[in-house]
């Protein structure tokens, strides 16, 4: 599929542009995605997406799991009738959650795995198509890497290491002073918080 929407009655022998993501707050006031949000939805698999913050490229994911869904949608245009048809699709944008909101004010609307079957459904009215979209899913987690990211002639998995800490960082109780007692054995006497990455 093409990235970025083409809605099937395009008429203009230039393809539209930046319709690569569609807001799900608007989403039924667009003619484009009008048609596609009730009968052509999709789900992009994904490990990872990345975004910009404070002039830097960081790298999102979910904490719980290293593969989700993210929720589309799909067109089909066909320039005449002597082309072949273009499938093209846009992924779904939602407010950002009090979690994720330093890194912008919207993200990628990732659907629950209870919901693959609904999203993708064409018996699903548009009221529960709604609901899934207002139920965004998955504790997301970030950090900064190398800007090379989106430079698409640098193809190497080392770009996508961490260059710094964690957007929310986790800590892990560790012991601080401990004493032997009259056993032999090391007992705790204080503990302390570390970071773990």
């Amino acid at each position: 599929m093409r990235w970025g929407l083409v809605p099937e009655w395009w008429s203009s022998s230039n393809l539209p542009q930046n319709t690569a993501t569609a807001t799900t707050n608007k989403i039924l006031q667009k003619r484009a995605l009008r048609k596609p949000i009730r009968t052509q939805r999709c789900i992009v698999p994904a490990s990872y997406y990345l975004t910009w913050h404070d002039d830097a490229p960081f790298l999102c994911f979910l904490e719980e799991t290293h593969l989700f869904g993210l929720a589309a949608v799909f067109d089909c245009f066909k320039p005449n009738k002597y082309d072949l048809p273009l499938t093209s699709s846009c992924v779904l944008m939602a407010p950002a959650d009090q979690r994720m909101q330093p890194m912008g004010k919207e993200m990628p609307l990732i659907l629950s795995p209870e919901s693959y079957r609904s999203w993708l459904s064409n018996e699903t009215s548009i009221d529960e198509v709604a609901k899934i979209m207002n139920s965004n899913f998955g504790l997301r987690n970030a950090y900064p890497i190398a800007s090379k990211a989106y430079d698409s002639s640098f193809n190497s998995k080392e770009v996508y290491k961490p260059i710094g800490h964690r957007l929310h960082r986790k800590f892990k109780r560790v012991p601080a002073k401990t004493e032997i007692d009259r056993r032999g054995r090391e007992k705790v006497i204080e503990w302390k918080n570390v970071y773990v990455d």
